[in-house]
């Protein structure tokens, strides 16, 4: 039986020899998929659903679709669609379930990866039970996005990164399926390119330059993605064309300052994490298991940082890794049952809190401003450490209901276009992403417009209005508005959508399109036919009359 003290740093048995780590994981990983299965798909999961099932019925990416992510984006969801469309089941289902399996498959990889390296047996119950929480649970809303997924692709790297650290082999067949799956980790999200960099960086420095040209892994990672590049290139040109513009010129130029990037929801959590993590690993920095962890949570965040949205799903991978490094960092620290008992209880006493009373943040605070003032006071008593594991697992909880969603903002409109008719069509008049996915695919609807929002228009009209003296970008950003703007016309003119939602409602950029001629003139035979019961996310929702309505501004 597994023991969860650890007096000379090594737990007494391997994770895979004992029956209660198996319990436990069991346990934790039906928790998970119960957690999952109750919140489901969200957000750009299940507008991407909607775009491979429309790819796979025939219109072409790009072109009748568009999206502003490369294919990669598309792939990730295309087996588990097509094995639904072959099967006759919903796809969002295919993906979730495909999800545990894909969860499962990646943790497992990185044990065999680590066993290979005869490090298996220097993991224990705590790591395991972290691995699930980080990649199934406090996953939440952002489940099965693409940063999870890229997160989770690339864990079975970082265990190889492990064992190179510390000098060992996996095997050269081992070693090149780590490193496709770290390609594909890259390819879906280039930004947590760093994430694996650092860690291979200091595997070099553990061996010595020499050690290079053991890293097989690296040239099939490469060597995967120069396949990729070369795929987008001429097989879907239309991206380079159609898509690539707007992407560079608005969608990119679109970011938050970095004040607001390292002082919002994530970042504050995150250097909250940082600096428990700092304290509590102490003098074990130079185990590479720690080392390799920490520095893909650093490079993570930095890949946040750079990608400037701050949303919080971007920030997942970041808190990931550092879940799986609080849990190294514990357990090296010398933790009792009793410490990882209350460890336990506070992650999901702040989950539950931040989910159902939604005040949690200054608790988190205080508790860690108690850790580090008591550190000064009582010096090397354990009282210090066990508060600052207490206030580090307090913040993974709060992390995890972060990502637990809230009231979808256009609910009240989603009853009323299930009430319209079984499965209508629909599009929407909205800079927002959110405010239509999931919403239009939960209730049924079918979407028939080509992009999932107004998304180009309303950031280039953010950035116009954010310089407005600036005459150069006015002109360069104008033509981009405008085709936004003429293709969700010209999908009203013909498409004949059964509903329109329209929303958030009294917003800047709401006033600025519904003023437009063109979408007044394609609206003029719809009527408004229902609100949005929630003040707080005012909406419309228009359903098509058979006679063309005469009211103001038509």
């Amino acid at each position: 039986m597994t023991s969860l003290s650890y007096a000379d740093g090594a737990p007494r048995s391997s994770v895979v020899r004992a029956p209660s780590a198996v319990m436990v994981a069991v346990l934790m990983f039906a928790a998970g998929m119960a957690w999952e299965l109750w919140i489901g798909l969200w957000g750009d999961v299940s507008w991407l659903l909607n775009v491979d099932e429309r790819w796979f019925a025939g219109e072409r990416l790009y072109v009748d679709l568009l999206e502003t992510n490369p294919p990669a984006s598309l792939f990730l969801y295309a087996p588990a669609v097509a094995l639904a469309k072959l099967m006759g089941w919903r796809s969002d289902a295919a993906v979730t379930w495909g999800g545990f399996l894909f969860v499962a498959c990646a943790i497992g990889f990185s044990a065999f990866v680590l066993r290979r390296a005869e490090r298996l047996a220097s993991f224990g119950t705590i790591e395991l039970v972290a691995a699930i929480f980080a990649f199934l649970l406090l996953p939440g809303a952002a489940f099965m996005e693409r940063d999870t997924m890229a997160a989770t692709f690339a864990l079975p790297y970082l265990a190889l990164a492990v064992a190179r650290a510390d000098g060992r082999g996996v095997g050269f067949g081992v070693a090149i399926l780590a490193g496709l799956s770290a390609g594909v980790a890259i390819a879906v999200k280039p930004p947590y390119a760093l994430a694996l960099a650092l860690p291979a960086l200091y595997a070099l420095w553990r061996q010595g330059p020499r050690s290079f040209l053991a890293m097989v892994e690296i040239a099939a990672a490469g060597a995967l993605l120069a396949g990729y590049f070369t795929l987008v290139a001429y097989a879907f040109p239309a991206y380079g064309e159609n898509i690539l513009p707007s992407v560079v010129n608005v969608y990119l130029q679109v970011r938050e300052s970095a004040l607001t990037l390292l002082f919002n929801e994530s970042g504050r959590d995150f250097l909250l994490l940082a600096l428990l993590g700092v304290y509590l690993v102490g003098d074990h920095w130079e185990e590479p298991a720690i080392a390799v962890s920490g520095l893909a949570a650093l490079g993570a965040f930095v890949g946040y940082l750079v990608q400037g949205k701050g949303w919080l799903y971007q920030a997942y991978p970041a808190f990931a890794y550092a879940t799986l490094f609080f849990a190294l960092a514990w357990r090296r620290a010398g933790a009792r049952k009793l410490d990882l008992a209350l460890a336990a209880f506070a992650a999901f006493a702040s989950l539950a809190i931040g989910v159902f009373v939604e005040r949690w943040g200054i608790d988190i605070v205080l508790a860690t401003l108690a850790a580090l003032a008591l550190r000064r006071e009582f010096g090397a008593t354990t009282l210090a450490p066990a508060l600052a594991r207490f206030a580090a697992a307090a913040t993974l909880g709060a992390c995890a209901a972060a990502f637990a969603p809230g009231p979808q903002p256009s609910e009240g409109l989603g009853r009323a276009l299930a009430a319209l008719k079984p499965h209508p069509t629909v599009v929407a008049i909205s800079e927002s992403f959110g405010y239509v996915h999931p919403m239009t695919r939960r209730v049924g609807a079918e979407w028939v417009q080509r992009t999932s929002s107004l998304l180009i228009a309303s950031g280039a009209r953010l950035l116009i209005d954010q310089h407005p003296g600036d005459a150069a970008l006015k002109a360069k950003l104008e033509p981009y508005i405008r085709l936004d703007i003429d293709r969700i016309v010209k999908d009203i003119k013909a498409k004949r959508p059964d509903a329109i939602v329209v929303g958030p409602l009294d917003t800047r950029f709401h006033a600025f399109v519904w003023a437009d001629p063109a979408v007044q003139a394609a609206m003029a035979d719809y009527r408004r036919v229902a609100g949005n019961d929630d003040p707080a996310h005012p909406g419309e929702l228009w359903a098509r009359s058979p006679e063309p309505i005469l009211r103001p501004g038509l």
